[in-house]
């Protein structure tokens, strides 16, 4: 019985030990995207085709990368800002008032509402612009941009 006492007692000792040490070994082949919705972006970047980009001051996957990089696409289906659409299916050469946005990287993700423009060509050439300035500083929006992904 006194045997059996010590090995609880070592091994009550023992457990949070391991508790407490993560590993993580990782396929080959495999994915490990962070993303944190509480921290903001520290710059954004534009390009071309509707593209943009936020940096972040840590790594956002296992590919040594500091950024999500994502789209936006103006078309004429309305939405409410910070809520995702499942069912949309838009893209860069669409015409509209109304700006989504989508991640392509580190993960792929469903399109979310940003904003309504006063003109098709307004939400042409602000909707990138947008995308990045909510995902820097939006964390509710980071919220739903983080949460929809596929």
């Amino acid at each position: 019985m006194k045997g059996l006492k010590v090995f609880l007692f070592v091994g009550l000792l023992f457990l949070p030990l391991c508790a407490g040490a993560v590993t993580m070994c990782l396929r080959d082949d495999s994915f490990v995207a962070m993303l944190l919705r509480e921290r903001d972006g520290t710059s954004v970047e534009t390009g071309e085709n509707k593209s943009f980009q936020v940096n972040f001051d840590y790594y956002t996957s296992t590919k040594n990368k500091k950024y999500v990089r994502g789209i936006g696409a103006c078309n004429e289906i309305s939405g409410t800002v910070n809520v995702a659409n499942k069912d949309l299916s838009t893209s860069i050469s669409d015409e509209g008032i109304n700006c989504w946005c989508s991640m392509k990287s580190p993960l792929v993700g469903d399109w979310v509402f940003a904003n309504a423009y006063g003109s098709d060509a307004d939400c042409a050439s602000n909707c990138a612009a947008k995308c990045a300035d909510m995902v820097k500083t939006s964390q509710a929006f980071r919220s739903v941009f983080y949460e929809n992904i596929w």
